[in-house]
């Protein structure tokens, strides 16, 4: 007797405990998906799209390197959600423009924000050792 209810026992804690929970797994997709829309620039990155900058130090690189991360994702983002099949090239071209249209919104060019990574790589880096507030916005910008 004590055999036949530790089984039962045994199947009902199985079966409760192996049956789906479709509300909770929708809730916590959905809540997911909140949260990666809602994640937000730093407050102490200043610049914005639009803004004119001159790219003069590693900050101003960094600010701008961390707000195109963000940006880029929330590119791919717009371009998934039109539910088109695009072809990889259509994408990359797609990308290629938008990064053009940032850089030229901050009056600079991809060219001469490159460019400023060669010249400046080790005041580049040391900035971000000094800073960890900015390697951390780094770093989740392109976790996003």
């Amino acid at each position: 007797m004590k055999k036949y209810v530790f089984f039962v026992t045994l199947l009902a804690v199985v079966f409760v405990g192996c049956s789906p929970k479709k509300s909770s797994a929708k809730e916590s997709e959905e809540v997911s998906s909140k949260q990666e829309t809602v994640q937000e620039i730093p407050d102490f990155i200043k610049i914005r799209p639009g803004d004119k900058v001159i790219l003069n130090s590693p900050q101003v690189f960094w600010e701008i390197t961390i707000l195109l991360n963000y940006e880029q994702k929330k590119w791919l983002a717009e371009q998934t959600n039109t539910n088109e099949d695009v072809s990889d090239e259509e994408a990359y071209l797609y990308l290629q423009n938008k990064r053009e249209e940032f850089f030229q919104s901050l009056g600079l060019s991809e060219d001469l924000y490159n460019q400023y990574s060669f010249d400046h790589y080790q005041k580049i880096q040391d900035f971000l050792e000094k800073n960890p507030q900015y390697k951390e916005a780094y770093e989740n910008s392109q976790n996003l």
